[in-house]
């Protein structure tokens, strides 16, 4: 036997308890509270642990060695529960809070408990004895039980060591000082081994409070600093250099990760882990825009919010909260939005200033045209040149007047667009068509929707129907071919050109009724990021590419 008195063994483990003790006390001024929690009722367990192995080797009545024993195993067991909720938060993961492994865990301790305190009735855990030899102490001979449990609680912390030596091995920061000091958790097992495969050397103890010990004042005192800092594992250092604000929840909706952008907009996020976002976060969860104003360090900012579901096969097991600072494109989206309202006023103020003198020009015309056809009804002659002269006159304001809308349209629409949104295909089809609808056939298009701003998306279809009008079309198809495009063809005139790639600019079409058609609808594609074209053939067809069709 290495040691001949109860002293070395009553030493070791009092300044077990003692150091476990004083590292719970130090533990408590750590500032996160994911560790500090866990930590702290880990240390204080373990010191317990220790004084409990005390009684056992002392000259005390046998019910008192028993009692401590007893209770010495309840804790230990407890102590490995605890050291599993440690390592999952030290790492980042989020196993302590899932329900289902708490569950089974409480039932695990309690079924171990039962067979610890039902010893007596069974005998399989151990055989109460005293020794005597080298001195006076509780001698418990262990049972099959014994070594399954102590398996077992092995295997656990050897799960904990490996969450924790991952987070090292994953850190950018030099974690020398730390590892070692975890390593000497484990190296308790050996004297443990050692008293069980040569009962001679050792007692057979409980040795684990005296590496929690090393760990406790190491971690509180010379390491402290940089168990902090490792404490954030490799995986999570690049989510806390990231300025968009993370939240991570359960399938709860409690929030169990975030980073470090997100704790500068919401401080108390520390202390609330394990609370549900939408108490913690309560105007971006109820918030039914895409974006949200909160505050930063006095000022407000807008955020878009983006959520996402997180999967495992196909059990969605939490939700990604993502907030973008957007407040420069916000501002730029207002600016926008307010140049987008000036030149609509602009445009109305300009329609109004044009319509007025056309509309006076035209009554006057057809005034006077009306008086030349009763005064030609009498006499004949020079009267009836005036009366086709102005006739072109008449026809020539009339055309000033719809190229004015054209424009004034296109003056309208042609601002660049801030915001899209999903609508049916055929509701937009349907509003663009002027007439009775069974003169527009719809081929694959049902059940499709398309993303665009939706009234310039209705005046574009619109356009497109009156070009094909203007030429002569007398039925209208409207179809989604294999490629995705939707295709605008009649029974209308075919454009005949030299240069189809420029036909819907601006001047480009000899024809006058189609001349401002062509440029509008160019202009209002291209604000979608569509392509437009006229394929030849026999056929006029309008060829619409790139759109955003679901």
């Amino acid at each position: 036997m290495f040691w001949d008195s109860a002293a070395p063994y009553l030493a070791a483990f009092l300044l077990a308890a003692v150091g476990c003790f004083w590292g719970a006390h130090r533990a408590r001024s750590f500032e996160a509270p994911v560790i500090r929690r866990p930590l702290t009722l880990l240390l204080v367990l373990t010191g317990t642990w220790a004084l409990t192995v005390v009684p056992t080797l002392l000259s005390v009545p046998r019910i008192v060695m028993y009692a401590s024993y007893v209770f010495g195993l309840g804790v230990g067991i407890s102590t490995v529960v605890v050291w599993l909720w440690f390592c999952s938060a030290y790492a980042g993961h989020a196993y302590h809070l899932d329900r289902r492994l708490q569950f089974v865990a409480a039932g695990l301790v309690g079924a171990i408990l039962a067979l610890k305190a039902t010893n007596p009735l069974h005998g399989a855990y151990f055989e109460p004895t005293v020794a005597s030899d080298p001195f006076v102490h509780f001698a418990p001979e262990a049972g099959p039980l014994y070594w399954t449990i102590t398996a077992l609680a092995y295997v656990g912390s050897g799960v904990g060591l490996y969450l924790l030596f991952e987070t090292y091995h994953e850190s950018t920061l030099d974690t020398t000082n730390v590892a070692v000091l975890t390593v000497a958790i484990g190296l308790p097992v050996a004297p443990k081994l050692l008293s069980a495969w040569w009962p001679e050397s050792l007692l057979l103890l409980y040795y684990e409070p005296i590496g929690a010990a090393v760990f406790a004042v190491g971690v509180v005192t010379v390491a402290r600093e940089r168990f902090m800092a490792v404490h954030v594992p490799a995986r999570r250092q690049l989510p806390d250099q990231l300025p968009d604000l993370l939240f991570l929840t359960d399938a709860d909706g409690r929030v169990v990760d975030y980073n470090e952008s997100a704790e500068c907009v919401f401080p108390d996020l520390p202390e609330r882990v394990g609370d549900p976002f939408s108490a913690i976060a309560p105007r971006v969860a109820d918030a039914e825009d895409a974006t949200v104003e909160l505050d930063r360090d006095g000022d407000a900012r807008s955020y878009r919010i983006d959520r996402r579901r997180i999967t495992l096969g196909e059990e969605a097991i939490g939700r990604a909260v993502v907030l973008s600072d957007v407040t420069e494109l916000e501002a730029r989206r207002r600016s926008l939005q307010q140049q987008t309202e000036h030149v609509r006023s602009v445009s109305e103020a300009i329609a109004h200033e044009l319509r007025n003198p056309i509309a006076i020009v035209l009554g006057n015309l057809r005034v006077l045209e009306e008086e030349i056809d009763a005064a030609d009804a009498i006499e004949s002659g020079p009267l009836e040149r005036h009366n086709r002269r102005i006739g072109a006159a008449i026809e020539a304001a009339e055309r000033i007047d719809v190229v004015t809308d054209d424009f004034i349209d296109i003056l309208r629409y042609g601002t660049p667009i801030a915001e899209t949104s999903e609508r049916p295909l055929e509701s937009v089809l349907s509003d663009a068509w002027p007439d009775d609808t069974t003169a527009l056939t719809l081929e694959g298009v049902a059940d499709t929707g398309v993303v665009a701003d939706g009234t310039r998306c209705v005046e574009l279809f619109r356009l497109l129907f009156r070009l094909h009008r203007e030429r002569g079309a007398t039925s209208v198809r409207v179809r989604r071919d294999g490629t995705d495009a939707l295709v605008v063809d009649s029974d209308g005139e075919p454009f005949s050109t030299d240069t189809p790639e420029q036909l819907f600019r601006y001047g480009r079409e000899a024809g006058e009724d189609s001349r401002v058609l062509l440029a509008n609808a160019w202009t209002l594609s291209t604000l979608h990021g569509w392509s437009i074209a006229a394929p030849e053939g026999d056929r006029l067809s309008i060829r619409l590419t790139d759109v955003s069709l679901r």
